[in-house]
């Protein structure tokens, strides 16, 4: 993890980045991993049972979009290149000339 310089507006922030849980930051990937195995459970149980192929491809579909809906909804962590951009985007060039 980059360290702040001495008295940086940031430092609150980058306590909270080294604080947060490893989830947190993997939040939405996890959220991927999760929908993609019910879908591939979802279409290994329809081999086995008989299913209509239209209501297999229509939970299917469903599963894919609700999937889609929770990574777009996850609580997102704050990550080490969000706060690069932030240091050099907005703390560089507001301060004030030494």
């Amino acid at each position: 993890m980059t360290t702040p310089s001495p008295g940086s507006a940031l430092n609150p922030i980058y306590e909270l980045v080294k604080n947060q849980p490893w989830y947190k930051k993997a939040a939405p990937f996890l959220t991927g991993v999760v929908g993609s195995a019910i879908s591939v459970l979802w279409v290994a149980t329809t081999f086995g049972i008989d299913v209509p192929d239209s209501a297999e491809k229509w939970v299917l579909a469903g599963i894919l979009f609700l999937t889609s809906l929770g990574i777009y909804q996850v609580p997102r962590g704050i990550t080490e290149g969000q706060l690069k951009q932030v240091e050099e985007a907005y703390v560089g060039k507001h301060r004030k000339p030494e």
